[in-house]
């Protein structure tokens, strides 16, 4: 794909240069589809594709400087990162997440490797969101229908929801963010919304006006960012008003941003990861 000079989207003071060839082209490397991309407080990305290895590891401007996970990591479908530089991954197919530090050590696992577990951790999980103290949040979204969480030190505490359409049901909990608030928004990706609960489960919102809703983050200054099937970037603030909507190109699959507040897209279908850099503040 080519680099498209001087495209700029969104509105007013949310308004972004679109850089579709972020990452850097190496000729002993080729980037597989993008499932999932992460910021790390000391400015690394990890970016999850399906080709080895499968989780890489890049620096700011977009070049790929190594890789985590090797021969551990089979089919990452999720990434985020905590306060403390640790990265968690969402091995689908491997039912766990795997937990490494930042330097690449592994941890610990959630879940029990390639064995599946019928609404419990974890049957084909999708995602993961950390909060402040720790306290970790899995989308279990393609063969279950739950939210499981965990302590810090990866005990399993609780877990909720079960499939269907109604209020605090799911059909495919396929991206989740926490925000300052303990607030966990939930990317109900076949029931077209968004659905925000607080870290014990209880059911605080719904927010529709979705189509397939993929990923969801939470910026630095709590906003919410949405991805869909449109496919395109939704942001809105906590209450769920829109801020600003974002065309985005190919697939939408995930999505993060960066403490400058510039916004990634993973695509899937492009085998690419879009950037879009703020060009001005709110």
């Amino acid at each position: 794909m080519r680099t498209i000079t001087g495209l700029r989207v969104g509105w007013g003071d949310l308004t972004y240069a679109v850089d579709p060839t972020w990452v850097r082209r190496r000729d002993d490397f080729v980037l597989g589809a993008v499932t999932s991309i992460a910021s790390s407080p000391d400015g690394r990305m990890y970016v999850c594709h399906r080709r080895e290895p499968t989780v890489l590891v890049l620096d700011a401007s977009g070049s790929v400087t190594g890789s985590l996970g090797e021969g551990v990591v089979v089919d990452p479908h999720g990434v985020t990162v905590d306060s403390k530089g640790n990265v968690y991954v969402a091995d689908r197919d491997r039912h766990v997440v795997a937990v490494f530090a930042a330097d690449g050590r592994p941890l610990r696992e959630l879940g029990t490797k390639d064995q599946a577990a019928p609404e419990a951790p974890f049957n084909h999980p999708a995602d993961i969101a950390v909060a402040a103290d720790g306290t970790t949040f899995v989308a279990d979204g393609y063969g279950n229908s739950r939210v499981h969480v965990f302590s810090a030190d990866g005990w399993h505490l609780n877990s909720w929801g079960e499939p269907g359409r109604d209020p605090g049901q799911f059909r495919v909990p396929h991206g989740i963010g926490v925000d300052s608030r303990r607030r966990v928004y939930v990317a109900d990706r076949e029931n077209d919304r968004v659905q925000v609960f607080a870290s014990d489960g209880k059911l605080l919102d719904i927010w529709d006006g979705f189509k397939g809703p993929t990923d969801v983050c939470v910026d630095g200054r709590g906003r919410v960012l949405v991805s869909d099937h449109v496919p395109t970037v939704t942001m809105l603030d906590a209450g769920g008003h829109v801020l600003v909507k974002i065309r985005a190109y190919h697939d939408t699959h995930g999505l993060c941003c960066d403490s400058a507040g510039n916004i990634f897209v993973a695509s899937t279908a492009g085998s690419c990861v879009i950037k879009y850099a703020l060009v001005s503040t709110a």
